[in-house]
């Protein structure tokens, strides 16, 4: 039996790019002050979960690897962005973030 499930990447498609003063980029956040959800992200993530679609939110992060951050502040942005959608959209733990640098 066939299953769906939708995986969306998490930088510039649920979540803003932040501007990092240090490198002067935008890019993925660096650290929890720096994640904001897109308007629309959470409500469209829980209307998935609502037609029990599995939602897998996945996100390479080269900024590890160049140094800009760390995987300790990876998983506190990660618990932001989880906790974002629960403020903003009920959403079940179907909704998921697996990162790789």
């Amino acid at each position: 039996m066939q299953r769906l499930a939708v995986f969306l990447g998490r930088d510039g498609v649920i979540n803003r790019y932040a501007y990092d003063p240090k490198w002067g980029t935008f890019d993925a956040p660096s650290d929890f002050d720096g994640f904001e959800l897109l308007p629309g992200a959470a409500e469209a993530i829980a209307s998935l979960n609502r037609l029990k679609i599995p939602v897998i939110v996945v996100s390479n992060q080269p900024g590890i690897a160049k140094g800009r951050f760390t995987t300790r502040q990876l998983d506190a942005i990660n618990e932001a962005c989880a906790f974002s959608w629960l403020s903003q959209a009920p959403v079940s733990m179907a909704s998921t973030i697996a990162a790789t640098t």
